[in-house]
């Protein structure tokens, strides 16, 4: 018996009840005998090696990755999960890294009771820490590689391209391609709990389509993933493995929907060619922070990739004509996306309307309040390209 389940067993033992040990996935380490209060809940995440269906979605959603101390969660009364649970988190300086269970038939434990479960929890979160710094070392080895292939030093970069052939990254039937995670307000990465179901969320996403997880790497704002891609797929399919990412990291925090954008760089079959796919995401992921999509693929918009590449990041406020420069001061939000729904729809109101869901009378509307805030004529060729442009250029631009 391994040192978490000698552990587990012995305080069962001690309590008379039926403990269990999770990672932070909800996937089985380590449990004990039963007792009369092995509901159907526990003897069916015994019997799957993991907590799933409703019973796993009541756990996410009370906002399980996220708790620090212990917590007795009360019995769904429903899908066999008959009886309450006292939780004891189980956490590094980089998140929550298992937790364990003890059911509660009846009565609550005593503080005796509470203070050998703290103790026992405390030892098996020394052991989990441990055992999971053995793994952590290759998926270490491999962010370097990652972030020496990404980086400006030619001879890191160098290094890391021939670690990636040696490691046979790269085969006849399948490619390679990056994704940059950002998130927005309300969340960072620099948080040691949304790196965590960040990482879990790219796993399970990517390892279920290729059976292979992809790469993850953190640098300052980012994330930067490298997965495994087969040759024949097209970048709606890489699209499709983005969104899937963004809603499992939802589905296990709920804090974080709505909250990550994603850039998708492109595929490619030579190390050599890691720096462009990621520049090219990380171009993607700031294009979608001002998108209404939350997944944004570089190959997919040209135009704003132009832009991106072309434009200076920093500009003197001066240097931008006042009759644009001053159209966020005159004119509301919703007048702003109108124009440019209509610019980006070639003039056409029918579009317009339907796609913003306005009457006709209301886009018209907007079109003159524009006109007359502006002195501005949406019926010239320079006034549109005038508008068009900055509109487009001004979430490129830090105006000094």
């Amino acid at each position: 018996m391994d040192p978490i389940s000698e552990l587990v067993e012995s305080l069962a033992q001690s309590l008379r009840r039926s403990v269990a040990v999770d990672d932070a996935d909800l996937h089985l380490i380590a449990h004990s005998t039963h007792f009369d209060d092995a509901d159907p809940a526990r003897l069916r995440s015994l019997a799957n090696r993991r907590i799933d269906g409703p019973v796993r979605e009541a756990t996410l959603a009370a906002g399980f990755h996220r708790w620090t101390q212990p917590r007795r969660g009360r019995a769904l009364g429903a899908y066999g999960h008959d009886y309450d649970r006292m939780s004891f988190p189980l956490r590094t300086r980089e998140g929550l890294i298992g937790v364990m269970w003890v059911i509660i038939k009846d009565k609550s434990l005593s503080s005796a009771e509470m203070n050998q479960c703290l103790t026992i929890s405390r030892e098996i979160e020394r052991l989990l820490a441990w055992q999971l710094a053995q793994a952590n070392e290759t998926d270490s080895t491999m962010e370097s590689i990652l972030l020496g292939a990404i980086g400006d030093d030619q001879d890191s970069q160098a290094t890391a391209f021939e670690n990636m052939r040696s490691l046979g990254l790269f085969d006849e039937d399948r490619s390679l391609c990056v994704f940059v995670f950002r998130t927005g307000t309300g969340a960072s990465l620099e948080d040691a709990d949304v790196r965590g179901t960040l990482r879990r969320a790219v796993r399970h996403s990517t390892e279920a389509r290729s059976g292979t997880p992809a790469l993850l790497a953190f640098k300052g704002a980012e994330a930067v993933a490298l997965e495994s891609v087969r040759i024949c797929e097209g970048v709606d399919e890489r699209v499709l493995t983005a969104d899937k990412v963004i809603s499992e990291a939802a589905r296990l925090d709920s804090s974080l929907r709505g909250r990550i954008m994603v850039g998708v760089g492109t595929a490619f079959d030579d190390a050599e060619e890691t720096p462009t796919s990621y520049r090219r995401a990380a171009a993607a992921s700031r294009m979608a922070e001002t998108c209404p999509e939350a997944v944004v693929a570089w190959e997919m918009r040209p135009l704003e990739a132009l832009l991106d590449a072309v434009l200076k990041t920093e500009a003197r406020a001066s240097s931008v004509p006042e009759v644009v420069r001053s159209m966020e001061e005159r004119l509301t939000t919703d007048v702003l996306r109108t124009v440019e729904c209509f610019l980006d729809e070639a003039g056409s109101v029918a579009r317009v309307s339907e796609r913003l869901h306005l009457h006709r009378t209301t886009v018209y509307y907007r079109m003159r309040v524009f006109a007359k805030a502006t002195g501005l004529s949406l019926d010239s060729g320079r006034d549109r390209l005038l508008t068009h442009l900055w509109l487009m250029c001004r979430n490129h631009l830090d105006l000094e």
